[in-house]
């Protein structure tokens, strides 16, 4: 592929592009993720001391190992079941606080699901590489039942194993389990439905109007009962479209290569 100049070589980093600057931004990528890898890893073990978290991981980007000038530090979260609001409206009140020392880039906690919808529904490239790429802190139990659970995306990134986490749980804070407690049963039940009614409509307000985050992406929250998920400026459908566009693009060249060789060998002949 190298010598037919299908692709390219550089720095140690292959590329469909003949375009060192990629390199160079993947190497920049590379080395600011480093820097803020240690400080998401400190986090996640915080926010892991909120009431009904059962795991956290980071997400996104620095999953991957890149952070641009203007990254996030994301996470993925699962709750126990049928308290996935509690938590989260617990968690985003502290992320207010946040907000106010300028530190909300840190907390973007984009994606919610409680132990009863562990197998994401969505099953495609985009998908299976998210979750092959999520990097467990905390909840090595639950992350595990969740793996089996998303085994499908085998299919798509057989050669990828589902990634471990490096440390042990923290053990559970007096604060975890006291919140735990004190929302537990019946009031607890109660409270689940208000706080995932009046999320949802505030969010599908949000949405009818447009509003936007600090990069400009149109806002939105899918919600459901189990799950909590933002979709801003419908990311995935993007991604996903851009993928099948160069896809056909490749495959067109290869189809010409294919007949430019097969019209060659006929003149030889």
């Amino acid at each position: 592929l190298e010598r037919d100049e299908m692709v390219f070589l550089y720095k140690g980093y292959y590329s469909i592009q003949q375009n060192p600057l990629l390199a160079f931004r993947r190497m920049q990528g590379n080395a600011r993720a480093m820097l803020l890898l240690n400080k998401a890893q400190k986090i996640g073990r915080f926010l892991y001391q909120f009431p009904f978290v059962k795991a956290v991981c980071i997400s996104g980007s620095l999953s991957k190992n890149f952070a641009d000038d203007k990254a996030d530090i994301d996470f993925f979260i699962i709750t126990g079941n049928g308290r996935l609001w509690i938590a989260r409206t617990l968690m985003h009140l502290y992320k207010k606080m946040a907000f106010l020392r300028g530190r909300q880039h840190y907390y973007c906690m984009n994606y919610y699901v409680d132990e009863q919808a562990f197998k994401i529904p969505e099953q495609n490239l985009f998908t299976a590489t998210e979750i092959k790429t999520l990097l467990p802190v905390c909840g090595e139990k639950t992350m595990k039942a969740f793996f089996t659970a998303n085994n499908w995306a085998d299919n798509w990134l057989p050669a990828c194993a589902f990634r471990s986490q490096e440390r042990k749980d923290p053990k559970a804070s007096w604060l975890k389990r006291a919140g735990e407690w004190l929302f537990n049963g019946r009031p607890g039940n109660h409270i689940e439905k208000i706080l995932f009614a009046k999320t949802t409509k505030r969010w599908d307000r949000k949405s009818l109007n447009e509003k936007r985050n600090y990069k400009g992406a149109r806002m939105a929250l899918i919600t459901g009962p189990h799950f909590a998920k933002s979709n801003p400026g419908e990311f995935q459908e993007k991604v996903m479209n851009l993928y099948r566009q160069k896809l056909a693009f490749l495959r067109a060249i290869n189809v010409f290569a294919e007949e430019a060789h097969l019209a060659e060998s006929k003149v030889e002949n």
